[in-house]
C-alpha cells in the first residue's frame, strides 16, 4: 500500500482560526479509494518551513505527498 502524506500550508490553520477541513475530506476519499494517509503535517507561510517539511517527507520514503 502506498505510504501517503498530506501536507497542509497557512498560519491559518496553525492559529486555529480556520478548521483543516481539506485534510479531513482528503483522508476520507483516499480512504474511499482504498488507500490510508499516513500523516497530516501543518507548516506556516514559511517557504523555508514548506521545504522542510517536504524535504522530510520524502526522507520518510511517502510515496505520495498532496
Amino acid at each position: 500500500m502506498p505510504r501517503i502524506e498530506i501536507l497542509c500550508v497557512g498560519n491559518e490553520l496553525l492559529m486555529g482560526s480556520t478548521l483543516n477541513t481539506n485534510a479531513n475530506w482528503l483522508s476520507q476519499e483516499i480512504y474511499r479509494l482504498g488507500c490510508v494517509v499516513n500523516r497530516h503535517t501543518v507548516v506556516g507561510d514559511d517557504v523555508e518551513n514548506i521545504a522542510n517539511a517536504v524535504k522530510e517527507a520524502l526522507k520518510r520514503g511517502t510515496d505520495l505527498l498532496i
